[in-house]
């Protein structure tokens, strides 16, 4: 385990999790996302094997393959979630596990099935984040579409669109006990409604004006996007 220290004062070691297992700096995890507007991809945390309580910070950086695949945002324990590649700062006592960090991957359906993205992960000290802080060691992540249907391709309407202050959002056939998620144009999830029928009215009186992206999930996987306009 790399030890990173800033200005005489030596950090806390970290060591990178995904469901419950130990990663290193020269560790990649392999995923394949679905396309979709946001697409969870969850099971990461972190472990301060120093005494003393740390600060940090949790990051995602591009390194290569298909730059529309991106992290679009970082969820930390208790729902806190940020837009971009930088979650907010949190606390990891000493000799402790900080879990539930997920990343919300955006893949457009203009990606190709096959093309591929790699990240690396990482986390600062979020006291030092402004002072050019070296990161702890990281984790990384190549995330693949090999063999993914295309979202569109399964049925998803929306009326009316545009909406003002109620739209309904038609499922077709699609398994029952499934979820809606709607992103405002900054990527933030505004709200995340259960569908146990052939269709579903979503409340959007209290939405600014703007351009939503709607998503199906059904079984763990984007079943099916739409876009709304209000």
């Amino acid at each position: 385990m790399t030890v990173a220290a800033w200005m005489g004062v030596q950090a806390q070691n970290v060591t990178y999790l995904h469901n419950g297992v130990a990663y290193g700096e020269n560790d990649t995890i392999e995923c394949t996302l679905s396309h979709g507007v946001m697409l969870e991809l969850d099971g990461f945390g972190v472990t301060n094997n120093g005494d003393r309580e740390a600060h940090l910070i949790y990051m995602a950086t591009y390194v290569e393959g298909n730059e529309n695949i991106t992290v679009g945002g970082i969820c930390i324990a208790g729902g806190q979630c940020t837009s971009g590649n930088t979650s907010t700062d949190f606390y990891v006592s000493g000799n402790s596990t900080y879990d539930d960090i997920a990343l919300e991957m955006m893949v457009p359906d203009e990606v190709d099935n096959g093309d591929y993205a790699l990240f690396r992960l990482n986390v600062v000290d979020a006291d030092m984040l402004r002072k050019d802080a070296v990161p702890y060691t990281w984790l990384r992540v190549r995330c693949n579409t090999s063999g993914i249907q295309a979202a569109q391709t399964l049925p998803l309407q929306v009326y009316p669109n545009p909406a003002t202050d109620r739209f309904v959002v038609e499922t077709g056939n699609l398994m029952q006990d499934a979820t809606l998620q709607v992103y405002n144009a900054q990527g933030q999830l505004v709200l995340t409604q259960p569908v146990q029928g052939a269709s579903c009215t979503v409340n959007a009186a209290q939405w600014a004006a703007g351009v939503y992206q709607c998503q199906l999930i059904s079984n763990g996987r984007v079943a099916a996007t739409a876009t709304v306009v209000k």
